[in-house]
C-alpha cells in the first residue's frame, strides 16, 4: 500500500488572505519527496486548478463534495495540510489524524492573530491543538516555510 499526504488547495472569493498559493503547492510537492509520499490535492475549485502547477499529482475533485470521502483520505494519509478554514477542523477531530495548517492567522480579516485571540482564545504563536496531532504554522513566524519546516513540523506532531 502507498503512502500519500492530502493538501487542501483553498481558492476562493470569500476571506482571500487564507487561500493556497503556488508557493504552497511547490512546497507540499517537495515535501511529499522528501517522505517518499504521494500528495493528493482536494481543491476548491476544478475550474481554478488550471491556474496552478500540480505536477503529476493525484487531483481527488470528489472529495471536496463527499464528505465521507474526504474523512477517508484524511483518515489513511500520513498528514493532511491545509490553510486555516473549515476542511482543517474535520482532520483534527479525527483519531491519529495528524494536521499540519498552514498560513495560520494570515491577514485576513477573520483568520488573522487579533481574531484568533478574541474568538478562538489563542494567542500569536500557542501550538493549543499538539496533544490532538495538529500544528498551528503562524504565517507571521512561517512567512517563507519550507518544505523542510514540514517535515520537522510532521516529527512533532507525530
Amino acid at each position: 500500500r502507498e503512502k500519500f499526504i492530502t493538501f487542501t488547495i483553498r481558492d476562493y472569493g470569500w476571506s482571500q488572505g487564507r487561500n493556497s498559493s503556488q508557493s504552497d503547492i511547490d512546497k507540499v510537492y517537495e515535501f511529499s519527496k522528501k517522505i517518499n509520499s504521494k500528495l493528493i490535492i482536494i481543491p476548491d475549485d476544478m475550474k481554478k486548478l488550471k491556474n496552478y502547477n500540480t505536477y503529476d499529482v493525484l487531483i481527488c475533485e470528489s472529495a471536496r463534495f463527499n464528505m465521507n470521502e474526504r474523512i477517508f483520505l484524511y483518515g489513511k494519509s500520513i498528514v493532511n495540510i491545509n490553510p486555516q478554514g473549515g476542511p482543517s477542523h474535520i482532520s483534527i477531530l479525527m483519531k491519529n489524524s495528524k494536521v499540519i495548517i498552514i498560513n495560520f492567522a494570515s491577514d485576513s480579516f477573520d483568520g488573522n492573530p487579533e481574531y484568533c485571540k478574541k474568538h478562538y482564545g489563542i494567542n500569536y504563536g500557542e501550538q493549543p491543538y499538539l496533544s490532538l496531532q495538529t500544528y498551528l504554522m503562524w504565517s507571521g513566524i512561517y512567512k517563507n516555510y519550507k518544505a523542510e519546516d514540514l517535515k520537522k513540523i510532521l516529527k512533532k506532531i507525530s
